[in-house]
């Protein structure tokens, strides 16, 4: 019986994309090792604490983070590292790290690590670059999590990638690595839609992340003005400038800040419009609307890691004609529900928890052969 680890610096309850990732790594970990005796280390988390053979949470705080960041650890589980190791006695046959900022974590475990492997959520470099509009920020993060990302490139020893850019990104920046794909996955998506008597234009995401920022205003001023639907758009930690967009509709932009779920909200007559012109990653609410069968428009830079999505091409939108065209067109009830169901058929067999824990073992299982 092997030990092995699993660190997630996020909960795997977060309504967020990191709990997303990190919930997918902890499926597709416990489908391969379930055997195996099982150590977490990171976030709170429900999932492992009634699975995991040894359970070691560490509890977040704004100091700690403060503390990581002038420390140049970029990340709190950082500082709890090595304590953790003096707790824990044994060495690790395998170890995956959820995310490719753990470099400090990644050189404090390898001596006592066979494989080191290293889930990409994205480019943390690329990621931070659009986090910030603060140059000052940006540019400190950039240089800590460029150090980082680049020391756990270095110790580990296989790589999982989401997207092949992300891939390609790693290989201009750190050089070429052993790796497999595991695109995003989401878990099923059981909702209670409202009966829609025509289409209804949605976005809904983070609207602090700058990019989703820029979306929802090419939305408002592109899109709207052109066309007579009506705009749901939902979200957590709205900047001030989605709000004024929100009130600027007035009873036409249905704003729902901080939900708390999209049941109940969506309608059977939805259209989810994404025209992202950045980003980084792959888009967790592209295979959330797949799961539900929510038919897309967005941008190339939306669908990057959903080229096996079957539609992709029409889906995809270059300017608002194309948009407004398209929308237009999904007004046609049979093409709207043909399009939903294939949606779904694409979510069950590329982007679904299930289709994920059937690649990730596939790919461990290259890999002991080689």
């Amino acid at each position: 019986m092997r030990n092995v680890l699993i660190v997630c610096m996020n909960s795997t309850e977060e309504r967020t994309g990191g709990g997303n990732g990190a919930m997918q790594n902890s499926l597709c970990f416990q489908g391969v090792f379930k055997n195996d005796r099982i150590y977490y280390f990171g976030l709170a988390s429900a999932y492992w604490k009634t699975r995991a053979h040894s359970y070691h949470e560490v509890a977040r705080s704004r100091i700690d983070d403060v503390a990581a960041r002038l420390l140049l650890r970029t990340n709190f589980l950082c500082l709890r590292i090595g304590r953790f190791l003096r707790e824990v006695k044994c060495d690790f046959d395998v170890v995956l790290l959820s995310n490719s900022r753990l470099g400090y974590v990644a050189q404090s475990l390898r001596s006592r690590t066979r494989l080191l492997m290293t889930y990409y959520a994205n480019i943390e470099v690329d990621f931070i670059r659009h986090k910030y509009r603060n140059r000052l920020l940006s540019l400190t993060d950039l240089l800590i999590f460029r150090r980082r990302e680049g020391q756990c490139a270095r110790l580990t020893d296989f790589s999982f990638f989401i997207t092949g850019r992300d891939r390609d990104r790693h290989a201009a920046l750190y050089g070429a690595c052993k790796s497999a794909m595991l695109p995003v996955a989401t878990p099923e998506r059981k909702l209670t839609k409202k009966k829609g008597g025509s289409i209804r234009l949605v976005f809904f995401g983070s609207l602090s992340y700058p990019p989703n920022v820029s979306a929802v205003r090419y939305i408002v001023e592109n899109i709207l003005p052109r066309t007579e639907y009506p705009f749901l758009l939902a979200g957590s930690s709205p900047s001030d400038e989605v709000r004024e967009m929100a009130k600027s509709g007035g009873s036409r932009i249905e704003f729902h800040p901080d939900f708390a779920t999209l049941d109940g909200l969506l309608s059977d007559r939805d259209v989810f419009i994404s025209p992202l012109a950045e980003g980084a990653g792959m888009k967790v609410k592209v295979a959330d609307c797949l799961a539900m069968g929510l038919p897309i428009l967005g941008s190339e830079e939306n669908f990057v890691g959903y080229e096996s999505m079957r539609h992709v091409a029409y889906l995809t939108c270059a300017s608002s004609e194309d948009y407004l065209g398209k929308i237009r067109e999904m007004d046609d009830p049979e093409k709207y529900a043909q399009i939903g169901r294939d949606l779904r058929h694409s979510w069950e067999e590329h982007f679904s928890m299930d289709a994920s824990v059937a690649t990730f073992a596939k790919a461990l299982a290259a890999l002991e052969r080689t």
